[in-house]
């Protein structure tokens, strides 16, 4: 910024640092209102230049200093492209008026120009820098919306495979799912005989219970032979 200062300070034949130091040391102060400043107490001239630098930190321009300065109690009078001179009333609320070169030449008319040139310069700059970060922020925006959307669409990828495979899983699963019925010794003969030659095997049918007779009648035999009757 010193830099833009300095450089439109040298386009109007001016040095930026000598402005500077008009600024501080060029108000020109009769021994009476340096006494006054020296002791702590009210100068109006430094009053005026404290005024005219607040006016002069947000404007571009004449017009727009003149009404900035009117803004703060001040008025400004352009004497024609090179002269000016300033008017207000003080704290003690008498009237004063003054040259601009018995201010500085930094409150002369060219003195001014470069102030207001360069503040046109800075708020230029600024306007550039505030658009930059603008354009900054949209971009990272804009990019982390994208990441964002080529993250959800993995996220989706994989979750459709993974219900691909589980619905292949499942698929598997129910072509193998089947029930045998396997019957047992108390379905009746014809049903079991039947499932057999449904499923094509063997089934072990349990043998009837045909030996009490046999038992019996060996008993009646041993009976006999002892001299017995059952």
């Amino acid at each position: 910024m010193r830099r833009i200062v300095n450089e439109v300070a040298a386009e109007h034949g001016f040095d930026n640092e000598t402005l500077m130091a008009d600024r501080q040391s060029k108000v020109r102060l009769n021994a009476k209102e340096l006494a006054a400043r020296d002791a702590g107490e009210y100068v109006w001239k430094d009053d005026l230049t404290g005024r005219l630098d607040t006016a002069m930190s947000g404007s571009t321009t004449r017009d727009e200093f003149k009404d900035a300065a009117e803004a703060e109690g001040v008025e400004v009078r352009y004497t024609g492209k090179t002269g000016a001179s300033y008017a207000f009333t003080d704290k003690d609320d008498k009237a004063q008026s003054i040259r601009a070169r018995a201010l500085g030449s930094q409150w002369m008319a060219k003195g001014l120009d470069v102030q207001l040139e360069a503040n046109r310069l800075l708020e230029q700059e600024r306007q550039r820098l505030d658009a930059e970060e603008r354009e900054k922020t949209k971009r990272e925006a804009q990019e982390a919306l994208e990441r964002e959307q080529v993250e959800k669409a993995r996220q989706a990828e994989v979750e459709a495979a993974q219900a691909a495979e589980q619905a292949r899983i499942r698929a598997a699963e129910e072509s193998w799912d089947f029930e045998v019925e396997i019957p047992s010794n108390k379905t009746p003969r014809a049903a079991q005989v039947a499932a057999a030659d449904e499923w094509d095997f063997e089934v072990a049918l349990p043998e009837k219970k045909t030996r009490t007779r046999s038992v019996f009648a060996e008993r009646e035999s041993k009976s006999n032979d002892y001299g017995m009757e059952l």
